[in-house]
């Protein structure tokens, strides 16, 4: 495929890493050998002594800021993991695969300040046990609300609120609830629900929990 052609890639956190797969052909771009893998955070950036083809990132056009490099084997591919900066803007970003000459390939990625997750900290409660939820992916300083067995998105399953939070600059909530002492035994589930990272559509999380 020829130069600036472009693919949509996943969420990625601020400050997390991108593993790229490329395959390079003469001045162009396959891309077939581009990839994502922002799973995994990280705080280092990634460099090369010589790269034949260097990693930058678009966050705001025209400002490209190189995160990274590597060296192409025989048949032009590569394998490269660089760092989001800590201060890049929240929004669209663009992730450029580029060699010396300056050809290369654009990938179209989506900057947050916490990939979407979840987590409690014990999933097996007896009612009146206080329980610690960590999640991500909210609104930067958005209030997030914590419900039973319901969502407050479904006027058809409606739940009084347990407890709730403020999402930190990155969008990251911790919050402590208390299982309320009338729960009956057996499997609920917990739902946090708030504004998404860009403040514009509705997120919720679902934990499973089990009540002995």
């Amino acid at each position: 495929m020829g130069e600036g052609r472009r693919w949509w890639g996943r969420g990625a956190a601020i400050g997390s890493t991108v593993s790229i797969l490329f395959a390079l052909s003469g001045c162009g771009v396959d891309g077939s050998g581009v990839s994502l893998d922002t799973t995994a955070p990280h705080t280092a950036t990634s460099e090369a002594a010589s790269p034949l083809a260097s990693v930058e990132v678009a966050c705001r056009e025209p400002f490209i800021n190189p995160i990274g490099g590597a060296t192409t084997d025989q048949q032009g591919g590569g394998f490269v993991q660089a760092v989001i900066p800590p201060e890049s803007p929240h929004g669209d970003a663009s992730i450029w695969v580029l060699t010396r000459e300056g050809c290369g390939a654009e990938t179209l990625i989506v900057l947050v300040g916490s990939l979407e997750r979840i987590s409690i900290d014990d999933d097996t409660v007896v009612p009146g046990q206080l329980v610690t939820i960590t999640a991500g992916g909210f609104d930067p300083e958005g209030g997030a609300s914590v419900y039973l067995d319901g969502d407050p998105r479904d006027a058809a399953n409606l739940a009084p609120q347990i407890g709730g939070a403020e999402a930190d600059a990155q969008g990251s909530v911790v919050v402590s609830v208390r299982i309320p002492d009338d729960v009956s035994p057996g499997a609920h589930y917990l739902v946090l629900s708030g504004d998404s990272f860009d403040g514009t559509s509705d997120l919720g999380l679902v934990v499973q929990i089990t009540v002995g």
